[in-house]
Order: structure tokens, then sequence, then C-alpha cells
């Protein structure tokens, strides 16, 4: 049904024109992954325009507060929003050209962005550029465990250094719940 339409306006336009009400289980699916197709497109270049617009603002520290008034975002959302768009079209333009061709989803392309985010920018997109053919058939779990085993081996004194460091934030934390019950919760455990 939507094979060979290219994520833009040409996708955009088929998917407004299908009536979903008279559509089989089948049909659904394949609008269902179009439609996912579409949203990693428009949210590629949503990205793209939050750089653009921290960019044209005089004061960088400014920005999150301009996107933010302008989006109704908080500007702790803007932050975050405005800090993976500009890794993505800044560190890693080869993740966000994947993300605009529809190859990979958004959650996919932050665990990227997440899962190299120690490196140094060549190691950062060495590692994106290795991962990438693969990312589309993974899960956001698997691509997280495949991450890891390529950030460890393209630095292996870095890792072991990144894993002490993480040693030190060891803690156990007790947390009230409802009904006089409790959490225990250990983080950074070996």
């Amino acid at each position: 049904m939507f094979e060979g339409l290219i994520p833009g306006a040409q996708l955009g336009s088929a998917l407004a024109a299908v009536d979903r009400s008279t559509l089989d289980d089948a049909s659904l699916l394949e609008v269902l992954i179009a439609q996912s197709r579409q949203l990693a497109h428009e949210q590629a270049l949503l990205l793209a325009d939050l750089v653009a617009v921290a960019d044209a603002v005089p004061v960088p520290e400014f920005a999150p507060m301009e996107i933010g008034a302008a989006l109704t975002w908080t500007r702790q959302a803007a932050s975050a929003q405005l800090a993976l768009a500009q890794d993505l079209v800044q560190r890693l333009p080869m993740v966000h050209d994947a993300l605009l061709r529809a190859d990979l989803d958004l959650p996919k392309a932050r665990v990227i962005a997440d899962g190299v985010a120690s490196l140094d920018q060549a190691s950062a997109r060495q590692v994106a550029s290795t991962i990438l053919p693969h990312a589309s058939t993974l899960t956001t779990g698997q691509l997280r465990a495949r991450l890891s085993k390529l950030v460890i081996a393209i630095d292996p004194d870095a890792a072991a250094t990144r894993h002490r460091l993480r040693l030190t934030g060891r803690r156990i934390v007790l947390q009230p719940d409802q009904d006089s019950c409790a959490s225990l919760c250990a983080f950074d455990l070996p």
C-alpha cells in the first residue's frame, strides 16, 4: 500500500487519504508502519528546527527558554530535547540522516546517542556508523546491548575507568510507599 513512498510530503499525503475504518487488520498494520516512518521523518525535521532556533538565539543559554515558550514546554523539557537534537544533528549526523530517512525511529536514535555519549566524537561516529545498518532490525534493548559491547571494544581502558567511577556512586535507597510498604533499591552495583 505504501511501498516505495518516501517519508515526507509523498507519504504524508498518502496517509492522510486513507480511510482507516475500511481497512482490514493487515492493512491497518501497513498504515501503522507507514505512520511510524512518517513520524520518524517529522521528528528528524523537528530536531533540525530545534538546532536552527538555538543557533539563531543571540545568547545560547536562552535557547531552551525560547523553545520552551514557543512550544509550551518546561525549560527542562526544552533543554533535554535541544541536547538530543544537537547531539544527533551536529555530533552524530549519520544517525539524524537515518532518522530523516525513517531507517530508524526516535527511541533507537536516542539509544544510539546515549550509548556513545562517553566517547569522543570520532569514536562515537565510528560506533554509530557500525551499528546503523543493523538498528532497524533490533529492539532498543538489543541495540543498547550491542552498543555497550562496541563502546567497550573501541576503548577498553576508558570503559574500565567509567566502571570504577560508577562504582563510587553505588548506594541503597529506602523509598516509603503507600499502605505502610516500602521499596528498597540498589543502584550502581557491580
